[in-house]
């Protein structure tokens, strides 16, 4: 016989022994009400088939009848915010898997000037102009604002006079031309003594000026020869990235310049190669769009490396995830049918357990919530001020939720480990992201449409759209920290270089392998190719709902690395590329893809659409036509996003 019952609130109610089958119709109750007064001693007893339903009873006060009660629903949810009162429903439950971010990030010194100025206004002759400044060196730093000492005196000082700018000569600005403005700084804190600088406006009317610079590196074969014109290899990373063979210009003249004599390299203190020493030379270059030569310091990166740079890049430190401020990775279970009265929750995770109580939040009649909640994977123990953090139990993947003293669990949760974002570029020169001409921001970006909430301006007050705790992100992969996450995570995600050969009829590649770092040498030497084999020996008994190598030739399974990989990883899905790519492309369709997964779609449906630029080498031209982002592994079953 069907039951049913009218609302009690958020509850339905059905006074036992109470025939509701009438006139071949369900029949109203009339001793029903609609909201809780009235009502007292709601119990929960068991759950229903669906599980997202509370069984029970409840007292109607005015003739102590009991009467069975339907309570729904009861879920899990994640705060948009943290103190919002907003929440998003949650499928499974995410596990927060601490780490310090130490080595996991990029680190880079310049040692040259970096030098921007704003103007207040444009320059003008009649009035006492203002300007701000910020000047870095490895002298020193400063950031402030210069005023003209008197109207049209092109001279610039701070308050204290610790910082001069002399315009040289005086001119004025305006919005319709793009200006160069020639200074003299002075500034004895920072070794500066009348030094003449160029500086270029972004654009027309930006009123913004910087003086140019590049992250150089110069790359000899050998040590120079006598008597015949040599070739050196130069690679400059600034507004854009190029890689660049130049020849001598004659004989020992240590001028060098390019194939289409638009850049011009000059050596002016080369004496030969010192074995066993790390040697330094002086470096002008020029070209049509620098309003001067620029000069350059370039040291050598070690010892009879031949590789020449004006920057050092080293491992660095990553911020790290803070529950306690951001509430990343923090749940609630929310419990309909309640309010007003407190509700006792136990989560419980083999012999593992935690007991917390619901109460209705501050001016919330509808529901009762529990504090907040964290899953920490098995072997770590983390504690966080006001969260509640269980342990989940080696070899288990499910969380039971017991209510009110019941004895079979109300609901039994399907747990989401984070995901795994990161980036092995071989060569010293691919150290900093933007070497490869991917965006800096990329893993940020990820890791807010992943499992972070974001913390910018721009993304203020959004929650991570597929639900997960936040992404272990490492821009320096090692071997080693490979192996370390192996076994902690649900998604992987790598941006790397992929060994992929290329056929002899060019129509397809031998895909080898992606490789990561092999300590911190010098070009090849830091390659290490990843094998199926060592992921598998480091991976333990955990599996990957999605595998991404954001590679060349990542899918590509000619030579079957691809299965291989796929079957290593346990990978429900594998996605990835099957020719050779253009990185800084193809990291923009990685969040492309990632943010298709939201809204419950499958992998299938959000590879759909997306592709890269195809890299064909430079012997062609460099760039091919776009390529699509293949499903070589399809689990249509596994729905990424945690948050339906």
């Amino acid at each position: 016989m069907p039951v049913v019952g009218r609302k009690l609130s958020n509850a339905l109610v059905i006074p036992l022994g109470t025939a509701i089958w009438r006139n071949g119709r369900i029949t109203p109750l009339a001793e029903l009400c609609d909201n809780l007064a009235g009502w007292t001693n709601i119990f929960a007893n068991h759950v229903s088939p669906k599980r997202d339903l509370l069984l029970g009873t409840a007292t109607k006060t005015s003739d102590q009848t009991i009467h069975s009660v339907l309570l729904v629903p009861f879920e899990f949810v994640t705060e948009t915010e943290k103190g919002s009162g907003q929440y998003q429903k949650l499928g499974s439950l995410p596990i927060f898997v601490p780490n310090d971010g130490t080595g996991r990030g990029l680190t880079k010194s310049a040692n040259y000037d970096i030098f921007s100025i704003k103007l207040t206004e444009n320059l003008n002759a009649t009035v006492v102009n203002t300007i701000e400044v910020n000047y870095q060196s490895p002298s020193g730093n400063f950031t402030g604002t210069l005023t003209e000492t008197s109207v049209n005196s092109g001279v610039f000082q701070n308050a204290g006079g610790a910082f001069i700018m002399a315009l040289n000569p005086p001119v004025t600005t305006s919005d319709t031309t793009q200006e160069t403005l020639r200074v003299l700084v002075t500034a004895s804190g920072l070794g500066l003594n009348n030094s003449p600088m160029a500086l270029l406006e972004t654009w027309a009317a930006s009123k913004e000026f910087v003086k140019p610079q590049m992250d150089v590196e110069l790359i000899l074969t050998a040590a120079l020869a006598s008597g015949q014109p040599d070739t050196v290899n130069l690679r400059l990373q600034g507004e854009g990235s190029y890689d660049l063979t130049l020849t001598e210009t004659g004989n020992d003249t240590r001028v060098f310049k390019t194939a289409d004599n638009l850049l011009t390299l000059s050596l002016s203190n080369y004496n030969g190669l010192n074995s066993g020493a790390a040697d330094i030379l002086e470096m002008t270059y020029s070209t049509a769009s620098l309003p001067d030569p620029v000069t350059y310091q370039l040291v050598e990166r070690s010892a009879d490396s031949k590789i020449f740079a004006n920057f050092t890049v080293g491992q660095g430190n990553r911020p790290v995830a803070d529950p306690v401020e951001s509430h990343d990775g923090v749940f609630y279970l929310k419990l309909s049918g309640f309010a007003g009265q407190t509700v006792p929750v136990k989560l419980k995770s083999g012999a593992n357990e935690i007991t917390v109580q619901a109460t209705a939040p501050q001016g919330v009649t509808d529901y009762v919530m529990t504090p907040p909640l964290m899953l920490a994977r098995a072997g770590s123990s983390p504690s966080y001020s006001g969260i509640n953090v269980l342990q989940l139990a080696e070899g288990v993947s499910d969380v039971q939720t017991f209510l009110m003293g019941m004895t079979s669990p109300a609901m039994a949760s399907k747990t989401r480990l984070p995901a795994f974002l990161g980036m092995a570029l071989s060569g010293v020169a691919h150290l900093d992201l933007s070497a490869s001409g991917v965006p800096s921001e990329h893993f940020d970006r990820l890791d807010h449409i992943i499992g972070r909430k974001a913390t910018s301006w721009f993304f203020w007050s959004t929650p991570p759209k597929l639900g997960y705790s936040p992404s272990t992100v490492d821009e320096a992969v090692s071997i080693s920290s490979l192996q370390d996450a192996l076994p902690n995570h649900s998604i992987f995600y790598l941006v790397a270089h992929g060994r992929a050969q290329p056929t002899i009829d060019d129509q397809n590649v031998d895909f080898e392998g992606f490789v990561v770092w092999n300590g911190w040498t010098v070009f090849a030497s830091c390659d290490h190719l990843v094998t199926a084999t060592e992921i598998d020996s480091h991976i333990g008994d955990n599996e990957y709902n999605l595998v991404f190598p954001n590679a060349c030739g990542g899918a590509n399974d000619s030579s079957g690395i691809a299965t291989a990989y796929a079957n290593a990883f346990r990978a429900k899905n594998y996605v990835g590329w099957q020719f050779p790519v253009v990185l800084s492309d193809a990291a923009g369709s990685a969040e492309q893809f990632f943010n298709a997964l939201d809204g419950g779609n499958t992998v299938a449906q959000a590879v759909d659409n997306i592709t890269a630029t195809q890299y064909i080498g430079p012997m062609m031209g460099g760039l091919g036509n776009k390529i699509p982002l293949t499903l070589f592994r399809d689990d249509p079953s596994i729905i990424i996003d945690i948050t339906p």
